[in-house]
């Protein structure tokens, strides 16, 4: 009988790990979409001379946002 206890609180620990790591995963992964979101939202806001003052061109906000939201 103890056996069968043991064994169940295993499977038990093991599955809330795996969605312990799932909901980490998946609020990171929103985190970034976030950051890529505002990044991409500010950028978009500024005016061409503005851009060009700061040396990015509009083709590569999208890249710029991208590099930002890796970096959490």
């Amino acid at each position: 009988m103890r056996r069968v206890t043991d064994t169940r609180m295993v499977r038990v620990r093991r599955r809330t790990m795996a969605m312990s790591r799932n909901t980490s995963t998946f609020a990171n992964r929103y985190r970034r979409w976030r950051r890529y979101r505002e990044t991409v939202r500010e950028l978009q806001g500024l005016s061409p001379r503005e851009l060009s003052d700061l040396g990015i061109v509009r083709s590569d906000i999208g890249r710029l946002a991208r590099e930002a939201a890796s970096q959490l």
